[in-house]
């Protein structure tokens, strides 16, 4: 398949234009970056060593034969690639289009929140790495381990079926995921109000196979539904003897000791949503505190 992506400088575009670009399809991408003469920067070194062909968004990287185009809702609607796609009657996805294909064929764990998405989502990907399941990730942020083995850092591609990734609030996305177990850590005025990012949520929860929810948020209290929980003192994995340094933290879940490389109470927080997917998946709770504790994540 050969598809074009409109922005690939994009943190969330460019994870999607990797991880097609390492499943052998043909992949071309432009950006405004481009256009104004930043044509060296690292993620396009590593676009590049993939075999993504990068243009300037002018259209050039669009031929009749282009099978895709992928954008998001940055692109506005005169933009001169989506022009020249129409002209060519190729069809146009929304980035959220393509990640939801992905969601579907595989088993998918989505981590949607506020805040604490990345963190979350690189916690539960280098927990099950550890355990051998060998999942794919799709993040917005960069992982450390992933760079220290040649990658930009947002996206792996895993051979197990299983997916992690961060599911977007801020423009409604969320919604049109159907994840295999879906995560729900907090919500807070932010790119929507209130009541706007509540119905998402809602949507989002029923449409998860499994949910894991922080049971200590009020603005999601109202929308549990049949859900797993956890909290620092309420839910159905909470942490105790919690202890917070300058340098991280250590707590206890289900009496073993688990350590911390990152400073503050919503890094437990973000680990004991993490650890609660790791449980329903079966994975050994010591397992999880070895994983835990070894790395430094973001």
């Amino acid at each position: 398949m050969k598809i074009h992506f409109v922005g690939v400088g994009g943190i969330g575009m460019s994870a999607l234009a990797q991880l097609h670009a390492m499943s052998g399809d043909e992949v071309t991408g432009s950006d405004r970056l481009i256009n104004k003469g930043f044509t060296d920067l690292p993620l396009w070194d590593t676009l590049k060593k993939l075999g993504v062909k990068l243009y300037p968004q002018d259209g050039s990287g669009i031929t009749e034969d282009t099978q895709a185009v992928i954008l998001t809702s940055a692109i506005e609607p005169d933009n001169v690639e989506i022009q020249k796609a129409k002209q060519y009657n190729i069809p146009i996805l929304h980035r959220s289009d393509l990640l939801a294909k992905h969601v579907k064929e595989n088993k998918t764990i989505a981590i949607s929140g506020t805040s604490g998405k990345s963190t979350t989502t690189a916690m539960i990907f280098e927990i099950l790495r550890s355990a051998g399941k060998d999942p794919s990730l799709i993040t917005g942020a960069v992982l450390l381990s992933l760079q220290k083995e040649g990658y930009f850092g947002n996206v792996y591609k895993g051979k197990s079926g299983w997916l992690v990734i961060e599911a977007d609030e801020s423009d409604g996305t969320l919604v049109n995921y159907h994840p295999e177990i879906g995560v729900m850590l907090n919500l807070a005025h932010d790119h929507k109000d209130i009541s706007v990012l509540k119905g998402y949520f809602q949507k989002f929860s029923i449409n998860c196979k499994k949910l894991i929810v922080n049971a200590e948020e009020d603005h999601l209290k109202e929308i549990l539904g049949p859900a797993k929980t956890f909290g620092l003192h309420l839910g159905d994995l909470q942490a105790e003897n919690v202890k917070l340094d300058g340098f991280g933290s250590t707590f206890m879940v289900k009496g073993q000791k688990f350590k911390l490389n990152l400073p503050g109470e919503h890094y437990v927080k973000d680990a004991l949503a993490a650890i609660s997917v790791a449980l329903e998946l079966k994975i050994d709770l010591i397992a999880i505190k070895v994983a835990t504790a070894s790395k430094v994540f973001l």
